[in-house]
């Protein structure tokens, strides 16, 4: 199975409850997709929510309290390897026994020590908790009455963490949950770009000199840039860039000889920029400046055609003196 390739969206992002409708979509530029199956996993068990069709949308209620996997597969008009796409989803109870979480809001470094905090109503409850892995959640620790959790990052990054609940004489593997994101920073150093720098757009100023746009790929070819391996479309890499942000395990899907692709070509476009800035005087004249250096060049010409003129009159003028001298001469002879 091919993955990557296809986007699927909930309409309700958080708070899914049991026996409530979601609406689940799927988009892709895949040409050659011809159906789409809808199935949902749930503590290992596989089940269809919708069959092969070439309905894009599907309704899902869920029946039970816990982590799900929405998975999608596309069929193919020309393979029998069908695309798939998989996102992970929690599902809780209506009765919400977490009330709230406490935990550290300044900035924390690698080696800090995140403190968390359970606030719950009830007093006899069961508290889990997991961290977002590669793939899937990753246990921090199994379920306990200690309602406080310290985690220590030993890298830098967003982390989100997964409280889970349960009361004691439940039977349900988990009775409500939560997620908090935090973020952890690799050095403790902080520098406003803005303020230090000045932030210049090339193609504006472009635009500002010569009363043209242009596009960026047209400005390497004037500056005579020329890129390794395949022009990208600037619409399909914000396509990409738009799936990313909006399913962070989108990524993690992705296969390793497109991602770097991607990489090679956002270095190529810094590199190309930083050279286009430093050598844009060499290239790049103002309407303004060229009909500075046009005047300039007519003053020149002027000024050479003034040199000629009174080059010639002053020939012109010995020519004459001579001859007066040579008639005065003659006269003298005779």
């Amino acid at each position: 199975m091919y993955m990557g390739d296809m986007l699927i969206e909930l309409n309700k992002k958080n708070d899914l409850s049991i026996n409530e409708e979601v609406e689940i979509s799927v988009s892709s530029e895949v040409k050659d997709i011809i159906n789409y199956k809808f199935i949902e996993g749930y503590e290992g068990v596989w089940n269809s929510i919708q069959d092969y069709s070439t309905k894009q949308k599907c309704t899902w209620t869920p029946k039970n309290v816990g982590r799900y996997m929405i998975m999608v597969l596309g069929e193919r008009k020309y393979s029998s390897k069908p695309y798939s796409e998989r996102i992970n989803v929690v599902v809780n109870d209506k009765v919400r026994l977490i009330k709230d979480v406490q935990f550290e809001k300044n900035k924390l470094y690698i080696g800090d020590k995140l403190n968390i905090t359970v606030v719950s109503d009830e007093e006899l409850l069961l508290y889990r908790f997991w961290i977002k892995g590669e793939v899937d959640w990753e246990p921090l620790r199994d379920y306990g009455t200690d309602n406080v959790f310290n985690f220590t990052a030993n890298n830098s990054g967003e982390k989100e963490i997964l409280i889970e609940c349960k009361r004691i004489d439940s039977s349900n593997n988990v009775d409500d949950f939560t997620v908090i994101k935090y973020l952890f920073n690799k050095y403790n150093i902080y520098f406003d770009f803005d303020k230090e720098f000045k932030s210049v757009d090339i193609q504006k100023e472009y635009e500002k000199d010569m009363n043209t746009s242009i596009g960026l790929k047209k400005l390497e070819k004037i500056f005579e840039i020329y890129r390794e391996g395949d022009v990208i479309s600037g619409s399909n890499l914000a396509k990409t860039f738009h799936k990313v942000l909006k399913d962070k395990e989108y990524i993690e899907r992705m296969p390793k000889e497109k991602i770097e692709t991607i990489l090679l070509y956002n270095e190529q476009d810094v590199v190309n920029l930083y050279k286009i800035f430093i050598t844009w005087k060499d290239y790049i004249k103002s309407k303004d400046e060229e009909i500075k250096i046009n005047i300039d060049e007519e003053d020149i010409e002027i000024d050479k055609e003034e040199i000629n003129a009174n080059r010639f009159i002053q020939e012109d003028k010995e020519e004459i003196e001579a001859t007066e001298v040579e008639k005065v001469q003659d006269c003298i002879v005779d």
